[in-house]
């Protein structure tokens, strides 16, 4: 009987011993921000011991769960909720590393950014011909403004690092001036612009006339001849106001497509819509350069599969305007072209003539080649296809 009590005494040291260590673990884990190791030795606490360690479980959860919800919106860059996820952890654990260590990541990522915003230059110059200049922007904001243009300069073109500015042709006796703003967050650069006078127009006096007088009445007939001079004394040249070195373009048209396969004879495709992008760097006011083509022909009343994507470069020339505003023009392209969907690819060319109808709309007739090879329809070969239709554009 006394070795019986001896034995019961000795197991009960034991698993309170055992019980214990569960629970320093449990805290040592819970300290480390260990969850799943905090719960398992709060649980074995709980078996070994008998007392009640459900709160402590549910703190070690509850941290758990706000912790792994946090460390998602910190990857989806969503700091602001990240933020008080971590600090839900550390008022249940003020020593978690891992919580303190995110939460100061958020901190710094929430805090204020100081904007900064420089510009390029702080003054521009025109001639009275007019023309663009360009002017690069430095900023840590998400974009800028530029506002308060003056109403003879227009912003040709504004991309993240920078934009440039066009001014019109001035024909006035003085130079003109203004100013513009360009603005990021709550910071601005002013900006000054000069446009100079025209150049003044060179005249042609009439020569002095001889006095008249009574024993000489032949010498009236010279006040009238120099008079006729005087029409030719104010010619001046006048600058092409419609002249611009870079163009922007979209295109669209509408004919017809057909294809033509060896020993199989030509394909009527159907109606096809004629869509086009272009950027037309000019060399002057009659010869351009069409220095990047993107083309999309999509026959209407098929299911895509004859639809043609095309990239081309080639030369451009107009005619000297022949009315107000209006000019003819003509073009020639080569590139390469490739079937959507499909496998064939080749060569392409195009032709196009037309007239401008105003400064920006024109109006012509475009004979689009492409050379194929792949396959076709269960056929493979080599295939031409063939476009013809009209096309309307429109000059930015």
């Amino acid at each position: 009987m006394k070795n019986l009590i001896l034995l019961t005494l000795a197991l009960f040291v034991c698993f309170h011993a055992n019980a214990q260590d569960y629970q320093k673990e449990a805290n040592a884990c819970f300290e480390k921000g260990d969850y799943e190791c905090a719960k398992r030795n709060y649980n074995l606490f709980q078996i070994w011991n008998g007392n009640d360690m459900s709160a402590e479980i549910k703190k070690a959860d509850e941290c758990q769960r706000s912790l792994i919800l946090a460390d998602n919106y910190f990857k989806e860059e969503e700091y602001e909720k990240a933020r008080d996820r971590y600090r839900d952890v550390l008022e249940r654990n003020p020593k978690d590393p891992h919580a303190k260590k995110q939460f100061e990541a958020c901190e710094e990522r929430l805090a204020p950014v100081e904007t900064s915003l420089t510009v390029s230059v702080k003054e521009l110059s025109f001639q009275a011909s007019g023309g663009t200049e360009a002017i690069a922007v430095a900023t840590n904001a998400d974009g800028y403004e530029v506002v308060t243009l003056p109403g003879w300069c227009t912003l040709a073109s504004k991309g993240a690092d920078g934009f440039s500015i066009r001014c019109d042709v001035w024909e006035g006796a003085s130079p003109r001036n203004g100013t513009f703003l360009v603005k990021a967050n709550d910071l601005s650069e002013q900006i000054t612009v000069r446009q100079a006078e025209a150049p003044k127009k060179e005249t042609v006096s009439a020569p002095e006339q001889p006095a008249r007088t009574e024993q000489a009445p032949a010498t009236r007939t010279n006040t009238v001849a120099p008079a006729t001079r005087t029409n030719t004394a104010t010619r001046t040249s006048k600058p092409d106001a419609t002249f611009r070195k870079n163009v922007f373009g979209a295109d669209v048209g509408l004919g017809s497509r057909n294809l033509k396969t060896d020993g199989q004879g030509t394909y009527q495709l159907g109606t096809t819509l004629d869509l086009g992008l272009r950027y037309t760097f000019h060399f002057s006011p009659h010869f351009g350069w069409d220095a990047a083509n993107l083309k999309l022909q999509a026959v209407m009343d098929k299911d895509g599969k004859e639809s043609i994507i095309q990239f081309m470069t080639g030369i451009r020339a107009y005619t000297p305007t022949f009315a107000k505003n209006m000019k003819g023009y003509a073009s020639l392209k080569a590139g390469y072209g490739k079937l959507l969907k499909l496998d064939e690819a080749g060569f392409a060319y195009e032709l196009e003539i037309g007239a401008y109808l105003s400064k920006i709309i024109s109006l012509g007739f475009a004979y689009n080649a492409q050379s194929l090879q792949g396959k076709f329809s269960e056929q493979s070969g080599n295939f031409n296809s063939a476009y013809a239709g009209l096309r309307l554009g429109v000059s930015f």
